[in-house]
């Protein structure tokens, strides 16, 4: 009884890992004060791109541009050309 139990959180623990993530990614835009001034985003190249929001949501868009994302108050960063985790982890401020 004691190794199928075991052998459950192993699956699991290693089921969970692969499945979530960060809602930022490693190669993700954080948005900064001076992307939230509004202006046109025209000439600027659409991605299929995971934005992320302060409480921790993220979603998968599929055009969209840094310059369109960063603009609203709400978006903490958007990770360009990467779709969103199945399960994101509240985001974290990186050091």
């Amino acid at each position: 009884m004691k190794i199928i139990v075991f052998l459950l959180f192993v699956f699991f623990a290693i089921t969970g890992a692969t499945l979530t993530r960060d809602c930022t990614g490693r190669d993700a835009y954080t948005c900064l004060e001076k992307d939230r001034k509004p202006r046109s985003c025209n000439g600027y190249k659409r991605w299929h791109s995971c934005v992320c929001y302060k409480d921790g949501k993220c979603e998968t868009k599929k055009r969209t541009t840094r310059c369109r994302e960063c603009q609203d108050p709400n978006v903490v960063s958007i990770d360009t050309g990467d779709s969103c985790p199945r399960i994101c982890m509240p985001w974290k401020r990186k050091a």
